[in-house]
């Protein structure tokens, strides 16, 4: 089976994410440190940035429009948010440029039975806008009821999904998405 080709994103906007989405990762760190004089100005910094009512609203859509394409297994639905060259990688790796790539993907997963079999809620979500056109959405979404390949059901699993939002064109677009499993620590075996 051949995979997808990856596009070749475009120059200017290559630049643009890999600029933006280790600034915006940095800054995301730098939020979580203990307060001190200088993080106390930056959080100042981020709260004085609240982003609109309209601006929030399109993120919170575009946030839905993924999980409802997961639940009706509308693999577009799912994909149409992110932008032609967005950075995509999902709870084992697998990592996808652009729109088209991760429709294709989503495709292909949504029609994997077991893979489908079960649902997701998010558990905790966050918005923190760093400017009027960059906003950084965490979330802690449980899935349960999903099976193995060979039909066994799976413990309810949590996962940590990391979504940059860049507004283009008066339009917010999913420039980044990074999932990953989220491991109790008193469970783990490390």
């Amino acid at each position: 089976m051949k995979l997808p080709t990856l596009l070749k994103p475009r120059r200017n906007q290559a630049k643009t994410v890999l600029i933006v989405v280790p600034t915006i990762m940095l800054l995301s760190l730098v939020s979580c440190l203990k307060p001190n004089t200088s993080s106390n100005s930056y959080r100042a910094t981020l709260e004085s940035i609240s982003g609109s009512a309209e601006d929030r609203q399109a993120i919170e859509k575009a946030y839905q429009n993924w999980y409802t394409g997961w639940e009706t297994k509308d693999y577009e639905l799912a994909a149409q948010d992110y932008s032609d060259d967005a950075i995509w990688v999902n709870a084992f790796g697998m990592r996808r440029v652009g729109r088209e790539a991760i429709e294709e993907t989503l495709k292909r997963v949504f029609g994997m039975d077991f893979v489908m079999a079960g649902t997701s809620k998010t558990v905790e979500k966050t918005v923190n806008f760093f400017s009027p056109a960059v906003a950084l959405v965490t979330s802690l979404v449980e899935r349960s009821g999903q099976q193995t390949a060979s039909g066994e059901s799976m413990p309810t699993r949590q996962t940590s999904h990391l979504r940059v939002f860049v507004k283009s064109g008066g339009e917010w677009e999913i420039v980044s998405h990074l999932i990953s499993d989220a491991r109790n620590k008193k469970k783990s075996e490390l």
